[in-house]
């Protein structure tokens, strides 16, 4: 398994206290049911069902945490446009119990980006030690309303659920530190299908630029979530108006 880099004789709480002043800012708080970034939270129900662009209900039963009662994802016919930034992570007080359970994070093995499962603990601590950043990644607002009003038969069945329809436009992936920073905002990232449909992150790399580095946001890599609600245009049918066509999103 592999371990965080620490000097000779430190743990990795000690590299912690040395890197990070008691009153340095942070921009998130991650807990067992919710990660809160500049003081939004995003959704952890089930988190590892979801990817770029699923679809459902939003969930708000008692005796669980609110999410996303997952029901099918948009299908991704071109390339959409998302930014990412790496999270700013408050990990003073983080343990094992805010990771709850199991991540699959991504490390570049090969030269590919590669999804490895690690145990809780293994996370914690990787995250303290700076072996791990988490990575948010963000579709832009007008590629979210043009890929919705592009698919006939997902757009009706957000008609169909009402005020609950959700769509997820906000994911965050845990990522190997080294490969976290080739998508801390430098360059516009590009969200397309892969050969099985599921969504993939690419970025420039390189000089050049001409390489890229790409990752699929796949089910078990999204730490969590967030949820948009739909704006809809109406279109009168008879003497009532019913939605038509996705006019904007607006973010939970």
């Amino acid at each position: 398994m592999m371990t965080p880099h620490t000097r000779p004789g430190t743990t990795p709480s000690d590299t912690v206290r040395a890197r990070l002043p008691a009153d340095a800012p942070a921009d998130a708080v991650l807990g067992w049911d919710r990660l809160s970034i500049d003081g939004v939270s995003c959704h952890r129900t089930h988190a590892e069902q979801v990817v770029c662009l699923s679809i459902g209900r939003e969930r708000t039963s008692t005796g669980e945490p609110p999410g996303l009662e997952l029901l099918g994802r948009m299908p991704l016919e071109r390339i959409v446009r998302a930014s990412s930034s790496i999270v700013s992570l408050d990990i003073r007080k983080l343990s094992a119990a805010d990771i709850a359970g199991p991540v699959r994070a991504i490390f570049p093995v090969g030269g590919m980006p590669v999804p490895i499962r690690l145990t809780a603990e293994a996370v914690s601590q990787q995250l303290q030690g700076d072996g791990l950043k988490l990575v948010r990644l963000r579709i832009d607002a007008p590629d979210v309303v043009d890929v919705i009003n592009d698919s006939r038969h997902e757009r009706h069945q957000l008609i169909a659920w009402g005020d609950a329809a959700r769509v997820v436009h906000d994911v965050v992936l845990v990522m190997e530190t080294e490969l976290a920073r080739t998508f801390d905002g430098h360059a516009p990232v590009e969200l397309s299908a892969g050969v099985d449909g599921m969504p993939e992150a690419s970025v420039p790399g390189g000089r050049s630029g001409r390489n890229r580095t790409t990752v699929r946001v796949e089910p078990g890599v999204c730490l969590a979530y967030r949820l948009c609600r739909l704006a809809w245009e109406t279109a009168a049918i008879g003497r009532v108006g019913m939605p038509s066509r996705l006019q904007d999103i607006r973010c939970n």
